[in-house]
């Protein structure tokens, strides 16, 4: 039952999270294409 509890919450975390980022695209993308960026640039050094 704990198990069952803990899947329905990331389930409805995930959903959420994907109406927000339907609703405002650009400043998620952003902010996910700095945190990325950053670290390959790091790596290929």
């Amino acid at each position: 039952m704990k198990t069952k509890k803990l899947l329905m919450v990331f389930l409805i975390y995930v959903f959420t999270f994907t109406i927000i980022s339907e609703i405002q695209p650009s400043p998620i993308a952003e902010v996910s294409e700095q945190q990325i960026f950053p670290i390959s640039t790091t790596y290929k050094q």
